[in-house]
């Protein structure tokens, strides 16, 4: 299975704009971000240990996904899994 990533922010300025990513079938949108992460040698930036960082901000085809859901949630083949962080201003 192949999904696009993309990163947004300062997750671009460590994992660079993205890319098509290959993956294991069955793996989930948490999965994906470890495996991706673990390629760049930049696991710390998204987890916790094995947790996804509160302020990851995810989306999978423009629909906001949860941290605590990524773990749920099994991306298709073609899907789009974007990361940015938390944006502030006024």
């Amino acid at each position: 299975m192949k999904v696009e990533f993309q990163a947004f922010a300062r997750y671009k300025d460590v994992f660079g704009p993205g890319g098509e990513v290959k993956l294991p079938e069955g793996t989930t949108i948490k999965g994906a971000l470890l495996i991706f992460a673990e390629e760049k040698k930049s696991r710390e930036t998204l987890f916790y240990g094995d947790e996804l960082r509160d302020d990851v901000l995810i989306m999978l085809n423009r629909q906001r996904v949860d941290a605590e859901s990524a773990d749920g949630i099994i991306p298709e083949d073609g899907d789009k899994i974007i990361i940015y962080p938390p944006v502030s201003g006024g």
